[in-house]
């Protein structure tokens, strides 16, 4: 074993070592998740109190292409086609409390409208 793999056996032993923190696989794997995806323009179309409608651009794409997620306060939409790929990422403050999630896909625009309360999160497409 070397140095690094030491580290991430001892980590269930330890929360810390030295004065750096250890953050858990799950928490590491939803950094690279972010990291993944990146910000394209989007367009907020309404924002109040209880509802927020984003267009994301999609040209050419179909449903199948088009995959969307809601994970750690981020709303996640990714369209992927053979030869083209785009990523947007919306971040929520958990003060909204994400309800649900529609989704309606037109003329190479998504619109995705969230719904606010604190309840469990439900997408509809």
């Amino acid at each position: 074993m070397g140095p690094l793999t030491d580290l991430i056996w001892d980590y269930s032993k330890a929360t810390s070592v030295g004065s750096t923190n250890l953050i858990s696989l799950e928490e590491l794997e939803r950094t690279v998740k972010r990291m993944e995806y990146t910000d394209s323009t989007y367009v907020c179309t309404e924002s109040t109190g209880k509802r927020r409608t984003y267009e994301f651009a999609v040209p050419g794409a179909v449903k199948k292409d088009i995959e969307v997620t809601f994970e750690d306060n981020y709303l996640f939409v990714k369209s992927s086609k053979k030869h083209f790929s785009k990523s947007y990422r919306v971040h929520f403050n958990t003060s909204f409390g994400v309800k649900e999630i529609f989704t309606d896909l037109k003329d190479g625009i998504l619109t995705v409208v969230v719904t606010s309360s604190k309840k469990e999160v439900k997408i509809h497409f």
